[in-house]
């Protein structure tokens, strides 16, 4: 499993490989074209159905590629595309983008898409700051000049985060949602939306989706799919070995492996821009320290672990800040010098203020999810390194739904992840 990016954290990055990651995928061979059912299978679990909810990533793509489709979107470049507008024009002067809708789109029970929906979503959403406040407060109003046409009047920066960021819904229906729980319960019930495919149900054990008939966009291949969620690659395995499962997505390179020599599937792989790093808990006494932190940067050797453990696909960012954060263009840049770490760290760490009684600097607590092995390599190769310079390391590898719990808990120093910068995946473009 994969995060987009954690949000809700105060974080500050101290590594972080920028590259093209790649998410094979096992496929069976005999998949029939059209109709029929789709079994595929995750590693980990998908904990909610919920479009505001960008941290997960098997959420995030199912809410905005197959379920609940927003304005626009980014190609694999980071380009705007349409979606649910068909096109916009930008007037700077009067601050305001004319949006026109893309009225193809139809609502599974026929209805099609109109402007009066999109302006329901975005006043209803505006005076309820518990969801995509940051996304709304950019907002002044949405207006409506017909039923293919909707004006946004904008009040700040990166309007375009505004028409990125929310989904739109039904007028019939958002309206009576009083508070954001009860459109996140709306949400994970299912039985609407105007994507490729509509939720049937949601329990520990998966999610199944029913083809939405009145979508017209692009190709709708199977007439139901079943998501089923696996913890184990062990039993995963075994249900591929029986051909119970059609397709496995972000598949470990263990799995793909074993996989590769069964004469029934076959591997494809999807490529797009993202980042790892470690992301430190600042809420922590003992990593408030901005030198400190700087120290752990320079003592990783990024380089070294870009070539081991992603085959060399991907460039080192040598600064505390990822690509797009206001602060990456004033940051400086941290080469690796382990030597000089841990001299300065030698001098430095008497000197912090731990919050420990005995004055000793703690050991750092480091997790990642077991689902990923990428992230459980990095994770063994910066113990190695955070140990040369004499300080404690306890890791933990955990299932996806106890590494969530812990990071809203803040019980952790640091977590390994890695976050995509393109929405752009097609997960049932299974025939190239």
């Amino acid at each position: 499993m994969r995060f987009k990016l954690i949000s809700w954290l105060i974080i500050i990055l101290g590594l972080t490989a920028a590259g093209i990651h790649f998410y094979p995928k096992i496929i069976k061979k005999d998949i029939p074209v059209h109709g029929g059912q789709l079994n595929a299978a995750i590693l980990g679990k998908i904990l909610t159905i919920n479009p505001f909810d960008d941290r997960e990533f098997y959420n995030e793509q199912l809410c905005d590629n197959v379920l609940f489709p927003k304005l626009i979107r980014l190609d694999l470049q980071g380009r705007v595309r349409p979606r649910l507008a068909r096109s916009w024009a930008v007037d700077t002067s009067s601050h305001q983008i004319i949006i026109k809708i893309n009225n193809d789109y139809r609502w599974n029970n026929g209805d099609p898409l109109t402007a009066y929906d999109v302006r329901a979503t975005y006043h209803t959403l505006m005076g309820r700051n518990e969801l995509l406040y940051e996304t709304l407060r950019r907002v002044q109003k949405m207006e409506v000049l017909d039923s293919s046409t909707c004006v946004m009047t904008y009040k700040a920066d990166r309007p375009w985060q505004t028409l990125l960021d929310v989904p739109v819904l039904p007028e019939s229906i958002i309206g009576q949602k009083t508070d954001g729980q009860s459109l996140i319960r709306f949400f994970e019930k299912g039985g609407w939306g105007c994507g490729p495919y509509v939720l049937d149900s949601f329990t520990d054990e998966g999610i199944v989706l029913s083809a939405n008939p009145y979508f017209r966009s692009a190709p709708v291949y199977f007439d139901t799919v079943a998501i089923h969620f696996y913890e184990e690659t062990d039993t995963l395995l075994r249900d591929i070995e029986a051909l119970r499962i059609d397709v496995v997505y972000s598949v470990s390179p263990v799995l793909a492996e074993k996989v590769e020599s069964l004469p029934g599937f076959r591997l494809q792989t999807t490529t797009e821009p993202g980042y790892t790093c470690i992301a430190w808990n600042l809420a922590q006494p003992h990593l408030q320290s901005r030198r400190l932190r700087q120290l752990l940067t320079i003592a990783m050797d990024r380089q070294t672990m870009v070539d081991g453990i992603l085959l060399g696909y991907g460039t080192v960012n040598d600064v505390l800040a990822y690509p797009g954060h206001p602060c990456y263009a004033m940051q400086q840049t941290y080469a690796y010098n382990e030597e000089k770490a841990k001299t300065e760290l030698n001098n430095l760490l008497p000197a912090l203020n731990t919050g420990n009684e005995d004055g000793l600097y703690p050991a750092l607590k480091l997790i990642t999810n077991k689902e990923n092995e990428i992230h459980i390599d990095f994770l063994n190769n910066i113990t190695q390194y955070i140990q040369f310079l004499g300080i404690e390391v306890e890791n933990e590898v955990l299932q996806w739904e106890t590494m969530m719990d812990r990071i809203e808990q803040g019980a952790f120093d640091g977590v390994i992840m890695d976050w995509v910068e393109s929405d752009e995946l097609e997960y049932f473009n299974l025939f190239d």
